[in-house]
């Protein structure tokens, strides 16, 4: 069994399936974080990640006018998933990175 609170469950509108409305939380997170750090034109935007999150922080950052998307991800499945979301960036490049040592 599974507790919620009921302040948490929200009715989806009408029109919007299950599929899309998963994805209301996740997009509200990317559009906080990009208006918390204040990010606008000319700015530039580092992204740890391209999972769920870091793909919902893209899309706000790119919307801001950010001259500079930079995405670190080391899956390569989130890579590909990258590649093909970020159509419109100009550049990809595959960049590693080592561990320091300690």
């Amino acid at each position: 069994m599974t507790n919620f609170w009921r302040s948490s469950i929200h009715k989806l509108v009408e029109g919007l399936s299950e599929k899309h409305g998963a994805l209301t939380e996740p997009s509200a997170v990317g559009v906080h974080a990009v208006r918390r750090a204040n990010v606008g034109a000319g700015h530039s935007v580092l992204i740890y990640g391209a999972g769920i999150i870091g793909l919902s922080i893209l899309q706000p950052a790119r919307t801001t006018g950010a001259d500079k998307i930079i995405v670190s991800e080391t899956s390569g499945f989130r890579s590909e998933i990258l590649r093909l979301r970020a159509n419109s960036l100009p550049e990809i490049q595959k960049v590693s990175f080592h561990r320091l040592p300690c």
